[in-house]
C-alpha cells in the first residue's frame, strides 16, 4: 500500500487505534481507548456548577387526564436567564448565561428543550414555576372532556297543505279579456 504518512505519524488515540487494528498488534489497546471515560478531561462539558449534569433523561414529563407537565432541573441558570414560550403546538423551554466564573472555571451554558403540547391541553393555562433548588415545573391544564349526552328529537310534523287541498282554489275561475282571472 502506498501512502505518504505512515501509521505511526497520526496524533489523535483514535487513529493509533486504527493504526494498530491495521498492523500486526491488532486488539491490544482497544480497551485502553474505548473504556475511559470520553469526557474526564473535560469536567465543563460534563458538570454544571452544582455538579449535576443537565441531561434531557432528567426530565420529568406528565400527561395524564387532567394535566401536561414538565419537571426539569434548571440549578445552573438563575429565573431571569430561563425562558418558557409556546409555539404553536410547542412548549419552548430555554436557558442561557453568559460566561460566569464557577469553581472548576469559566462556563458559559444554553439549553432548548422542545415539548409537543397535546391536542386537548388549554395554552392559555401554561405556567410555570421555580422552586429555591432550582427545579421548574411547567403545567398546563387539559381541557374538560365533553361528557356524552344525548339530545332529544323533536318531530315537527305540521303538514303543508298543497295547492289542491286549498278550499280557496276550489271557486270557478273566470276569465277576462286580458287574460285576467276574476272570481
Amino acid at each position: 500500500m502506498l501512502s505518504p504518512y505512515e501509521f505511526r505519524d497520526f496524533d489523535s488515540p483514535l487513529e493509533r487505534v486504527a493504526a494498530r487494528m491495521f498492523s500486526d498488534t491488532h486488539f491490544d489497546d482497544f480497551e485502553r481507548y474505548f473504556k475511559q471515560d470520553l469526557l474526564k478531561d473535560r469536567p465543563l462539558l460534563r458538570f454544571g456548577s452544582s455538579g449535576h449534569q443537565m441531561r434531557k433523561e432528567d426530565d420529568k414529563v406528565i400527561n395524564n387526564a387532567k394535566e401536561f407537565s414538565v419537571e426539569l432541573n434548571v440549578s445552573q441558570f438563575r429565573p431571569e436567564e430561563l425562558s418558557v414560550s409556546v409555539h404553536d403546538e410547542e412548549l419552548v423551554i430555554e436557558g442561557h448565561h453568559e460566561e460566569r466564573d464557577e469553581e472548576c472555571g469559566t462556563v458559559e451554558r444554553h439549553f432548548t428543550r422542545k415539548y409537543t403540547l397535546p391536542k386537548n391541553v388549554n395554552p392559555e393555562s401554561i405556567e410555570s414555576h421555580m422552586t429555591k433548588e432550582g427545579h421548574m415545573t411547567v403545567k398546563a391544564k387539559k381541557l374538560e372532556q365533553l361528557k356524552v349526552r344525548t339530545i332529544p328529537i323533536q318531530c315537527t310534523m305540521a303538514q303543508k297543505r298543497s295547492a289542491e287541498d286549498d278550499p280557496e282554489d276550489d271557486k270557478p275561475v273566470k276569465k277576462t279579456r286580458r287574460g285576467k282571472k276574476s272570481t
